[in-house]
């Protein structure tokens, strides 16, 4: 063999010119886990780190019962799927091709689809003041020219009360989607016969046995020892410098923090799917280049979407959880920003099913 092939660390340990940002990492999960340990002891020796602790690890008998509770809830819906027809105005702003993706969700639905999957508080009932987008469709241009544009939805909202009739309304509407946590426009086996992909199970023993399950799997341990950084950096994934002294307990001058925002901070990050964070830059990138290449005076900038608002803050702008894209390595990276907006990265770009926690618990649910 050439004395140039690479071995088990060359790629691990090898140049310092950055990857590409959906590069691969050669050398196994071992031969990732040894630079990852490397480049956090790197990062965090330029840190003031006294008094710096890392996250509780989960209570495994607690965290069962949580999901059992959640499981219970969700076998227990007692709710209903009703169709409300569309207005003929909103009909009449869709295009020929809206129309006739619109008519082909129609005949799609299935109804129970939408009751097991409609997102849920922590008992397992239905969500209140919750709106889910379903899909999105072609329209005419706005009348006014000087309103922000709506987007027009097939969407499933639900009760706004509990004394309200529990009752999830699907239907045509008008919407700004870029403000909702709950799209499903690119998972259509939340609301259809589709078959949920092998992906949707990634970090399982039902996933097909592969490296790149063993690394989700590891990195879904890591989460719950209280691992945060370790498990994202397993993705490429790295935290600011003021988002590792929170995690770690720290106060952080200039904001207005305090353990509220760590204990936000590990709970979001320990709802992820580790391994979607990366494409989720990607996709974010390739559409700020589209967009950026549609008009002249449009300039590119990094990608940036939001995750989390921090607790406690009174200001219109307020300091929220980030993901980005570094401007140095290319690296998917998680940064606080103060915002003033609502768009946000819906939970299925960013979050993984309830289904990878179930498997790992062995928790099932009855259903009739």
């Amino acid at each position: 063999m050439s004395s140039r092939a690479p071995d088990r660390s060359d790629a691990v340990l090898g140049g310092q010119n950055s990857p590409p940002r959906d590069a691969v990492v050669l050398g196994g999960l071992a031969g990732a886990e040894q630079k990852l340990a490397h480049e956090l002891r790197s990062r965090h020796q330029s840190i003031a780190t006294e008094g710096w602790k890392l996250p509780a690890p989960i209570d495994p008998v607690r965290e069962r019962g949580r999901l059992q509770l959640i499981a219970k809830g969700l076998s227990n819906r007692q709710i209903e799927c009703q169709f409300t027809e569309p207005s003929p105005y909103l009909l009449s702003r869709l295009t020929a091709r809206g129309r006739s993706d619109f008519d082909r969700d129609l005949s799609l639905l299935r109804m129970g689809q939408i009751v097991r999957n409609f997102p849920w508080d922590k008992t397992g009932r239905v969500a209140l003041k919750t709106a889910v987008v379903l899909n999105i469709y072609e329209k005419t241009p706005d009348p006014n020219p000087h309103s922000k544009e709506r987007d027009l939805c097939l969407a499933a909202i639900g009760p706004d009360r509990r004394s309200d009739e529990q009752i999830v309304k699907i239907g045509l509407t008008d919407l700004y989607a870029i403000d909702r946590n709950h799209r499903w426009e690119n998972c259509p086996w939340l609301w259809t016969d589709k078959d949920t992909p092998h992906t949707e199970l990634l970090g399982t023993n039902q996933h097909i046995a592969t490296p790149e399950n063993d690394r989700a799997m590891r990195s879904l341990s890591l989460l719950n020892e209280g691992k945060i950084e370790e498990a994202l950096g397993l993705y490429g994934v790295i935290l600011s410098t003021v988002l590792h002294q929170i995690l770690g307990g720290g106060i952080v001058k200039n904001y207005y923090s305090d353990l509220t925002w760590r204990d936000l901070l590990v709970d979001t990050l320990r709802q992820s799917a580790p391994w979607k964070l990366p494409q989720a830059v990607i996709d974010e990138a390739a559409r700020i280049d589209l967009w950026a290449s549609q008009k002249k005076s449009r300039k590119p900038r990094l990608p940036l979407l939001k995750l989390a608002l921090f607790p406690n803050q009174r200001y219109t702008h307020k300091t929220c959880l980030m993901l980005t894209e570094n401007i140095n390595d290319r690296h998917p990276q998680l940064i606080m920003q103060s915002s003033a907006i609502n768009d946000r990265l819906h939970h299925t770009a960013w979050k993984r099913s309830i289904s990878v926690d179930f498997a790992r618990y062995g928790i099932t649910i009855e259903t009739d």
